[in-house]
């Protein structure tokens, strides 16, 4: 047996076993190599190399059923198929070309700077996603990097497999003033996110500033961070928990006359696959939009078993269109859509509040219904505010 035939043009026989002390006559007159013979039952099978395939069909004709095998028996059959011939080939070129480049950048240790602020800077030092691995020199990136930066003291760029891992170490940067040496101190006070009639404070620490039945405006200090003592004062993140009675209003109108989107089975797609920095349209948008429709957008990032992100994206992007018709509610029909917007409105904003009372009043004005809602809550009205005291 040719290891070239075996891989790449060969033929599988089947005949009667009757006919196998012929054929062995055969194979051993032409030269040819067979191998893989097998009997079940009545039938014998072999494999023998593509060339002989002529000379198999004029000594036994139709006696023997012939079946081509190999790589090019496969891509005679793709060639009428010509995008599965061509997805076979773009999918090996992919497979060599991400097996030296990079698929992914990994960033921890970062508290302060942000990873796309790291992500730009590695780019613009020739670590991006798609940069070949061979030519990441990552000892002169390191040094590059860390001088980019004043607040990182330390960072690693360690490659592993397609993947790039950077960890970073931020300075613990210490605001000072140059001429006196004297150190800012940085708290948090807790301050009126609205205004509020207090009804209870709890202070976990820092020094709280109202008590119940106090009216306060929105920004006013509830809770201090700076907690005086005898000789000094200390500067704290005050946290706690102040309630108070909230008024809060809404407004809902509803037209009569509503406009409602009618949507047809058609639909018009495009999909393409990026892959680095290189984009393939499968399917491409073309012709005339319709003059009403909506878009639905997809991307997603091809994943080995969810764990290890491959550099292909699949964008898919829908174009639904639609007719615009107009209906006319009746007054009943106005009302109750006013109130079900008017519910989840309030129950949206309000979540997690107690409430206290709540009026409503509705009416027409002209061709729509008006919904006006006056609710008062309890509710926790603080909310953080940075302090710094040099």
């Amino acid at each position: 047996m040719k290891l070239f035939d075996f891989l790449f043009s060969y033929v599988k026989l089947r005949m009667n076993k009757k006919l196998k002390r012929a054929f062995y006559n055969f194979a051993l007159n032409e030269d040819a190599d067979t191998w893989a013979p097998v009997c079940d039952g009545e039938d014998f099978s072999v494999c023998i190399g593509r060339k002989h395939l002529d000379s198999v069909r004029r000594r036994f004709g139709d006696d023997v059923v012939c079946c081509e095998k190999g790589a090019l028996s496969l891509i005679k059959k793709l060639i009428p198929r010509f995008g599965i011939l061509i997805g076979i080939v773009a999918f090996i070129l992919i497979l060599h070309f991400s097996s030296t480049h990079l698929w992914d950048i990994r960033i921890s240790g970062n508290i302060q700077t942000d990873d796309d602020e790291i992500v730009k800077r590695l780019g613009e030092l020739g670590v991006n996603v798609g940069s070949d691995i061979d030519e990441i020199d990552t000892d002169k990136v390191t040094v590059d990097f860390l001088n980019s930066f004043n607040n990182i003291s330390y960072m690693t760029l360690n490659i592993r497999g397609n993947v790039a891992y950077v960890n970073v170490i931020e300075s613990m940067l210490n605001n000072s003033d140059e001429d006196n040496n004297n150190q800012a101190f940085h708290g948090e006070n807790i301050i009126a996110a609205s205004d509020a009639i207090i009804e209870d404070i709890t202070v976990i620490s820092g020094r709280g500033e109202v008590v119940r039945g106090n009216i306060v405006k929105k920004g006013d200090l509830l809770i201090s961070g700076a907690v005086g003592g005898l000789n000094s004062t200390k500067i704290c993140d005050a946290n706690g928990e102040v309630l108070g009675r909230v008024k809060h209003e809404f407004y809902v109108e509803v037209p009569i006359y509503l406009t409602e989107k009618s949507y047809g089975k058609e639909k018009t797609t495009d999909f393409s696959v990026d892959f680095f920095d290189f984009s393939l349209n499968i399917l491409k948008l073309s012709g005339n939009l319709p003059d009403f429709y909506d878009t639905i957008e997809y991307k997603e990032q091809l994943s080995v078993f969810g764990i290890v992100n491959l550099p292909i994206f699949v964008r898919k992007k829908t174009v639904l269109p639609y007719t615009e018709d107009k209906i006319q509610l009746t007054e009943e029909e106005a009302v109750r859509v006013a109130y079900r917007r008017l519910s989840a409105e309030v129950a949206a904003s309000l979540s997690g509040s107690m409430l206290v009372s709540k009026t409503t009043e509705g009416f027409f004005e002209g061709d729509k219904f008006v919904l006006r809602s006056e609710v008062i809550c309890i509710e926790n009205i603080g909310v953080k505010s940075p302090i710094e005291v040099q």
